[in-house]
């Protein structure tokens, strides 16, 4: 009985290491015709995250999607392709981010500073750091 088990897992890793050489040669001689140009492509479409509100509803349904695909077993090249997919929405997610933290670390700076010269026009002037980040926008389940 464990020798027929072994035998099974066998042939299955023997079926999907078959299926990876198959499919690993298309998507290298695609994804090098892309590289292959001094052209600048992106090959999937990224969504764009235009504000912090849209960049945290992203992460969330784009991270979810990653999550369940990189907890599999055991990944599939469709899976890797579309990790693949994913990263380009998620780096676009990051960018954004970072950009607003920085300016929200300089707000930060200056209503600290303004508070300690009790300046009430500075304060209220840069006082709106964590707008953008706690908008009570419904991200809703999207397609990913």
């Amino acid at each position: 009985m464990k020798n027929q088990k072994e035998k099974t897992k066998n042939e299955k890793e023997k079926m999907k290491n078959t299926k990876n050489i198959l499919v690993a040669p298309c998507l290298d001689l695609s994804l090098t015709s892309f590289a292959s140009d001094n052209k600048k492509y992106s090959h999937f479409h990224a969504k764009k995250s235009s504000d912090a509100a849209t960049a945290l509803c992203n992460i969330v349904n784009y991270n979810k999607v990653l999550t369940q695909l990189t907890q599999k077993e055991e990944m599939s090249v469709e899976d890797m392709v579309k990790i693949h997919e994913l990263t380009y929405t998620l780096e676009n997610v990051l960018g954004k981010l970072s950009e607003d933290l920085a300016k929200a670390v300089v707000d930060l700076e200056d209503v600290h500073l303004a508070s300690e010269k009790l300046d009430t026009d500075a304060i209220k002037k840069h006082a709106n750091i964590t707008t953008a980040f706690s908008a009570k926008q419904a991200c809703g389940e999207q397609k990913v």
